[in-house]
């Protein structure tokens, strides 16, 4: 997506926030920081993805994310989701996530999002070529994000570092955020799943944050943007509403 039709953009935008069931207070920060994005790369022909990582990320690590974005396209072709949507749409979604609603623009976060299912959904990539390309963060990140061993998958998160924890809450908040178009099960599922690990995950990922992103209220802001989208699963599921 080209950023040569603004006002277009933006319209498509919240129409696009609004059917994501994002809450109105991301829905209007989510405008504020494109409204400005687009001041500053107004005449740009790039990807949207593009021009957003390279607001934040040095050329090196901007050149690594592009890498990163290209291999989770190309690995995921062809490949859909249960709602029939790209599987790539939402590993980037993941990615947008960590920076647009984060404010984290962490290398290894970034291409950890947009590769996190890449060994579940993909031969595309090794360990030992995402050790060679991006490093042994990426690779120790992807591997913990990995559901190899589903008994011992969120302990190894909880003990993990606090960017790998943040891409699994960006994981979770656009899996919740899009669960209102499955299935009842999906739906009760992620609910449960939503409500009995990750409420208890926020505090160990407060502890673990950088200051300069706990400032940013990080926790808080998570904790708003889960509890709403839980609520509105709740109220599809004829559920009373809860408060986390």
């Amino acid at each position: 997506m080209a950023l040569s039709t603004n006002g277009n953009f933006l319209i498509n935008l919240e129409k696009a926030l609004k059917l994501l069931y994002f809450s109105p207070k991301t829905i209007k920060s989510y405008l504020y920081y494109n409204r400005e994005l687009l001041k500053f790369t107004g005449k740009g022909h790039r990807p949207l993805f593009q021009e957003i990582a390279s607001t934040r990320l040095y050329s090196k690590e901007l050149r690594q994310v592009i890498l990163a974005y290209r291999l989770a396209k190309y690995g995921y072709r062809g490949k859909t989701r249960l709602d029939r949507t790209r599987y790539f749409d939402h590993t980037k979604a993941v990615a947008l996530i960590i920076m647009l609603e984060f404010y984290v623009y962490h290398r290894s976060a970034i291409i950890c999002g947009l590769l996190h299912d890449i060994k579940e959904g993909s031969h595309i990539l090794t360990w030992r070529n995402i050790i060679k390309i991006f490093g042994k963060d990426v690779c120790r990140g992807l591997k913990i994000l990995t559901k190899e061993d589903i008994k011992d998958y969120f302990h190894g998160i909880e003990m993990s570092d606090w960017w790998i924890i943040l891409v699994k809450f960006a994981d979770r908040l656009h899996n919740i955020r899009t669960a209102l178009t499955r299935s009842e099960k999906f739906r009760r599922r992620q609910l449960e799943e939503t409500e009995r690990v990750f409420f208890d995950l926020l505090p160990i990922l407060e502890k673990k944050l950088p200051a300069k992103y706990l400032a940013q209220g990080i926790p808080n802001y998570i904790r708003r943007e889960l509890s709403y989208a839980c609520n509105r699963i709740r109220k599809s599921l004829d559920m009373p509403t809860k408060k986390h």
